[in-house]
C-alpha cells in the first residue's frame, strides 16, 4: 500500500480510482483501518467487510463530502471539480477529476496531507 505521506499532489492528481485509493482515504481521512490484500481487494482490518468503494461510487464518496463538509461540487464540460475555498477550516485544494467520487478522494487526500 502507498504511504500517504510520501505522496506529492501531483501524484495524488495522477492516482486512478481504484481499491488502492480507496483503502488510503479509508486509512487517512475516514480512520478506518482497511488495507489492500494480495489479491487486490481493499478490506477493513479485524473484518472480512471490503472497504467502502469511495473512488468509484458516489454513495461512498459522499460519506467523505460529510466528514471534511466540503462544499463546491461542481460539474464542468473538463470534469467535476472539488473546492475549499468556501470552508476556511480546509486548507484550500481544487481538484478536477473525470468523475465526481474521484474527484472528492483526490481532495480529501489532498487536504489530509496539507
Amino acid at each position: 500500500m502507498l504511504i500517504l505521506e510520501t505522496l506529492t499532489p501531483e501524484q495524488i492528481d495522477a492516482m486512478p480510482a481504484g481499491r488502492e485509493m480507496d483503502a488510503l482515504v479509508a486509512k487517512q481521512v475516514m480512520d478506518w483501518p482497511c488495507f489492500v490484500s494480495e489479491d487486490g481487494n481493499a478490506i477493513l482490518e479485524h473484518s472480512d467487510d471490503p472497504c467502502p468503494k469511495f473512488s468509484t461510487d458516489i454513495a461512498a464518496a459522499w460519506a467523505v463530502v460529510d466528514m471534511l463538509h466540503f462544499s463546491i461540487i461542481s460539474q464542468y464540460p473538463i470534469g467535476w471539480l472539488v473546492d475549499t475555498r468556501s470552508n476556511t477550516r480546509l486548507p484550500f485544494v481544487e481538484v478536477y477529476a473525470n468523475t465526481a467520487p474521484l474527484a472528492i478522494c483526490r481532495a480529501a487526500l489532498k487536504v489530509v496531507t496539507r
